[in-house]
C-alpha cells in the first residue's frame, strides 16, 4: 500500500508540472487550427471521422508539450456539407479566429470554393481527399491520391488480368467525370477503342440500379470486362445489391472502386460483396509496425475495438504531422515560412512507407495498394507498389486527349507546368 501511495504521488507530482507548463505556455498563446469537415449533412459520414482524428492528435500532440513550446487549439466548424459554407467558414477561420493552418474539406466542390480564399489571404489548406487532379496551388497542400497514383495503377492491374473492355461508372460530380476523362484517354493509349470503353453518371443517393446493371450484365458478357465505380455515399448499398441480384460477381465481372473505404464497408457488408477490389494508397489491414501504433491509438481514443481506419484517415495523419514538423523546424507558423519548410519534407506514414512531399506541386509522393473486398466487410491488400508513386497533378493522359481541349489550371508556374507534362 506504501509503494502504491508513492507510485500515486509521484503521477501527481507529474501531472502538476506537466499542467503548470501548460499554462506557462498559454502566456505565449495557443496555436490555433482550423477544422473545416462536415459534421451535418450527407458528407458527415466520411468527413466527422477525420475531424475527431485531428482532436485526438491535437490533445497527443499538447500532452507531448505541444508545437514551439505552445499548446495547439482546435477551432471546429461545421460547413453542413454545402460547399459555399466551406469558403465562407474558411474565411471567418482565418480572418476572425486566426488560425495557423487549416485541415479540412473532402469533395472537390468544396475544395475549389476554399481554395481562393486560402490564396487570396495566403493561409494554408491541407486536403486529405483523393481527387481528379488539375489543380495546383501554392496555399494547398494535397495529402490524399492523384489519378496517377489511384485510378491508373487500378487500370493496370486490370490489363494485366486480361480485362479488355471497362465501364466507367460514377456519381455526376466534378472527381468521377474528370477521372474518367484521364481513363478513357489512358486506356486508348494502351489499344483499347472506344466501343470497349462504357461511361455512365448517377446522382446522389441513387437507388433504382436495374437498367445500369442489366446494361452491365450486357457489356460484359464475353467475360473480358470490369467495372471501375467512382460512385459515391450510400448509393453503393444499392448497386452492389442490384449486382448480386443480377448474378454480376466479382468472377463474372469485377468491380474496382476508387471510392469506398473502409468506412463504408459496415453498410455493405455481404456475400455480394465478397471478392470485388478497391485501389488506395493505404488500407486499414496493412501489416506495419506504423501501421498498428495509428490503429491501436484510433481505437484507444474512440473507445471502440473494432473501429476501423481508412485513406483519408492517414492523409489526414500526414498532413497533421507534416504541418507541425514543418513548423518546428521553420521556428515559427508565418505561411510562407511553413510552406517553405514543408518543401521536399518526409516521414513514414502508418503505410510503413516513408513519403514525401513534393517540392513544386505540393501533392505527396506516396505507395499504392489493391485490396480484395470480403464478406465480412474487409479490404485486405493483394497489390502493393515497391516505391512511391509520384502525384503527377497535371494528368499527360488528359491533357493530350485532343478531343476534349486542355485542361484548365489553378495557380501555378511555367516551370512546374513544363515539369509536369514532361513527365
Amino acid at each position: 500500500m506504501i509503494g502504491t501511495a508513492k507510485e500515486l504521488i509521484g503521477r501527481s507530482q507529474g501531472l502538476v508540472s506537466t499542467v503548470g507548463s501548460y499554462f506557462d505556455n498559454l502566456e505565449s498563446g495557443a496555436i490555433k487550427i482550423g477544422i473545416l469537415h462536415s459534421l451535418s449533412g450527407t458528407m458527415t459520414a466520411s468527413e466527422r471521422p477525420l475531424q475527431e482524428l485531428l482532436v485526438m492528435m491535437i490533445e497527443q500532440c499538447n500532452a507531448q508539450g505541444g508545437v514551439l513550446g505552445r499548446p495547439l487549439e482546435a477551432v471546429i466548424m461545421d460547413p453542413r456539407s454545402e460547399p459555399k459554407r466551406y469558403a465562407e467558414q474558411a474565411k471567418s477561420l482565418i480572418e476572425e479566429h486566426g488560425v495557423s493552418a487549416i485541415f479540412g474539406c473532402w469533395t472537390s466542390a468544396s475544395r475549389k470554393e476554399v481554395l481562393p480564399v486560402v490564396e487570396s489571404l495566403n493561409s494554408l489548406l491541407f486536403y486529405p481527399s483523393q481527387y481528379e487532379g488539375e489543380e495546383e496551388s501554392s496555399n494547398i497542400f494535397y495529402t490524399g491520391a492523384t489519378p496517377q497514383q489511384q485510378a491508373i495503377p487500378a487500370v493496370d492491374y486490370l490489363l494485366a488480368q486480361g480485362k479488355k473492355r471497362f465501364f466507367l461508372l460514377g456519381t455526376d460530380t466534378i472527381y468521377p467525370r474528370t477521372t474518367n476523362a484521364i481513363l478513357t484517354a489512358y486506356l486508348h493509349s494502351k489499344g483499347i477503342k472506344q466501343n470497349a470503353i462504357a461511361e455512365h453518371y448517377t446522382p446522389f443517393d441513387h437507388r433504382d440500379w436495374v437498367d445500369t446493371v442489366a446494361w452491365i450484365k450486357r457489356f460484359g458478357a464475353g467475360g473480358d470486362a470490369a467495372i471501375i465505380t467512382t460512385v459515391s455515399g450510400d448509393a453503393n448499398i444499392y448497386f452492389f445489391r442490384e449486382l448480386a441480384e443480377q448474378d454480376v460477381t466479382a468472377q463474372s465481372i469485377p468491380a474496382m472502386t476508387l471510392s469506398i473505404g473502409e468506412a463504408e464497408l459496415p453498410a455493405l457488408a455481404g456475400p455480394e460483396l465478397a471478392g470485388h477490389l478497391a485501389a488506395w494508397n493505404y488500407l486499414h489491414e496493412i501489416d506495419s509496425p506504423e501501421n498498428r501504433r495509428f490503429v491501436h491509438d484510433w481505437r484507444r481514443f474512440s473507445g471502440a475495438p473494432n473501429v476501423v481506419t481508412d485513406d483519408p484517415m492517414e492523409a489526414t495523419w500526414i498532413g497533421f504531422n507534416l504541418w507541425t514538423k514543418a513548423v518546428e523546424k521553420a521556428g515559427m507558423t508565418d505561411t510562407d515560412s511553413v510552406r517553405t519548410a514543408l518543401a521536399g519534407m518526409n516521414l513514414v506514414a502508418p503505410s510503413g512507407y516513408e513519403v514525401v512531399m513534393d517540392e513544386a506541386n505540393h501533392h505527396l509522393h506516396k505507395p499504392g495498394f489493391i485490396g480484395r473486398m470480403t464478406a465480412d466487410a474487409r479490404i485486405v491488400p493483394i497489390w502493393h507498389s515497391e516505391s512511391l508513386l509520384a502525384p503527377r497533378p497535371w494528368s499527360p493522359w488528359l491533357l493530350t486527349d485532343a478531343s476534349r481541349g486542355p485542361a484548365r489550371k489553378a495557380k501555378t508556374t511555367d516551370k512546374t507546368e513544363a515539369l509536369a507534362i514532361a513527365s
